[in-house]
């Protein structure tokens, strides 16, 4: 059915254009063809007009589009025992001038599911290790010290504290509250403090000085903590 409708140039109206999950409207991803009944036996849906600048399928390549979970659609007590692998600052986000989405790989999730994201701008400047911020603008990094930067010149070295401190740790615990996601760490017998916040005193101050807004102004963090396959892209 799905080939004779591409045959014929038919296309239903798509649940996955204008998703308005925040300030996220598409979710796509770009495969090679002979992918496709892999993704659509997950729910992806083809989408051909869906490209913007450096971002098209090649020859014999596709582009995708779904709608990504959320944490409010999972049991969040799955993720006990899971383990991070990677982390980002960059995730999936699209775009000149687009957010930046912070997010850790899981190693027991599956591929579709891979990635959880913190999907608010700038969302690394919401998150909190160990009563420290994990990024933060570079005016304020001799203030602050978060666990990563970002930028670097001539007078400011770049550093990572982070990795050493989440890559191979477990997550032990998990607490959901309307405005925080917390995350309980252990690695090498040491227990470690991950908070994902909607706004917190131990927050930065905004990059151009202003006090720091909200993450979000409607709805419950758990509906911007996103799974995200690790190749995929989302659109702002």
């Amino acid at each position: 059915m799905n080939s004779l409708r591409r045959l014929f140039g038919y296309r239903s109206p798509s649940p996955y254009h204008k998703l308005k999950m925040g300030k996220i409207t598409e979710y796509s991803i770009i495969i090679d063809e002979h992918e496709r009944a892999w993704f659509e036996r997950r729910g992806w849906i083809e989408a051909p007009g869906l490209f913007g600048w450096g971002y098209r399928p090649k020859e014999g390549q596709i582009v995708m589009i779904s709608r990504p979970l959320t944490l409010s659609g999972i049991i969040p007590e799955s993720l006990i025992g899971q383990k991070i692998i990677a982390f980002a600052t960059n995730y999936g986000s699209y775009g000149m001038g687009g957010p930046s989405f912070m997010g850790i790989t899981l190693d027991n999730q599956p591929t579709e599911n891979k990635v959880l994201i913190y999907a608010v701008w700038n969302s690394g400047e919401y998150i909190i290790l160990d009563d420290r911020i994990v990024l933060c603008h570079a005016r304020y990094y001799d203030k602050h010290r978060p666990w990563f930067s970002f930028w670097a010149d001539e007078d400011i070295p770049n550093w990572d504290d982070l990795s050493p401190i989440i890559i191979g740790a477990e997550i032990t615990n998990i607490d959901v509250l309307p405005d925080k996601l917390t995350l309980i760490l252990t690695k090498n017998d040491q227990e470690h403090l991950m908070e994902f916040v909607r706004n917190d005193p131990r927050l930065c101050k905004m990059g151009n000085g202003e006090p720091r807004v909200n993450a979000f102004n409607s709805g419950v963090i758990s509906e911007y903590i996103l799974f995200q396959h690790p190749n995929a892209v989302l659109w702002t």
